[in-house]
């Protein structure tokens, strides 16, 4: 892969993702009850009721509040979409067949997303149960998680699917000799 090529590879993916950031921002500001009770809370509280009938858990207002009067806040930044952003520019400019790209931009997007339910079911219960560990696993051990989950989902499936459909990339030009002196 020429040095050229690479360049323009990596300035797309970062104006790309630039984009899709701007994008989310105006999307947040416009339907944060969305974002945070329904994409995120509702599916929240069901898995955790599933978990524990006990807890009593309910959604509201970015909130899962319990019958106990504890409750964790879903806030701006806490539905994972700056990860998945970044996953989806890089598949989308990474060379092989357009099928293969939009497979793994969804696959990933979804993958990303249960982690992300997850990692808010686990911070419910290090809130309630464990409250001394929860900045640490809010602020630096989950973060830590889905971004390396990311990073090795595109990583395998540029070695297992990108492969299976690759688009081929530009040949490098051959180097021209300079002239010799006599």
């Amino acid at each position: 892969m020429s040095r050229l090529y690479f360049v323009r590879l990596l300035l797309t993916c970062a104006v790309l993702f630039l984009v899709l950031q701007r994008l989310y921002v105006w999307v947040r500001s416009n339907h944060e009850v969305f974002l945070n009770d329904r994409l995120n809370g509702v599916p929240s509280v069901w898995l955790i009721n599933q978990l524990a009938p006990d807890e009593n858990v309910v959604a509201a207002d970015g909130r899962l509040v319990n019958g106990r009067g504890g409750d964790v806040n879903i806030k701006k930044g806490c539905e994972g979409f700056e990860v998945a952003i970044l996953l989806v520019s890089v598949l989308a400019v990474y060379p092989m067949a357009w099928r293969r790209r939009l497979l793994g931009i969804l696959l990933g997007v979804l993958l990303i997303y249960g982690l992300n339910i997850i990692r808010i079911v686990s911070l419910y219960y290090l809130w309630s149960y464990h409250p001394r560990v929860f900045e640490l696993f809010h602020l630096t051990v989950w973060q830590a998680i889905i971004i390396l989950l990311a990073w090795l989902f595109f990583i395998v499936w540029i070695d297992r699917a990108g492969n299976a459909a690759a688009v081929p990339l530009p040949e490098p030009e051959p180097e021209q000799e300079a002239p010799h002196d006599a």
